[in-house]
């Protein structure tokens, strides 16, 4: 009983942590694509 009950629980801590880190995630991928593409850009 107590592994049935632990796993809805388990899914939904995945479930927040994927919903709370993925836009800082996709964030700081932007921002070094930006910075990179700026640093480029500068160059030529």
């Amino acid at each position: 009983m107590s592994k049935k009950e632990e796993l809805p629980v388990g899914k939904m801590i995945v479930g927040l942590v994927m919903l709370i880190f993925s836009p800082i995630i996709i964030g700081l991928v932007v921002g070094i694509f930006w910075s990179i593409l700026a640093i480029l850009s500068t160059r030529w």
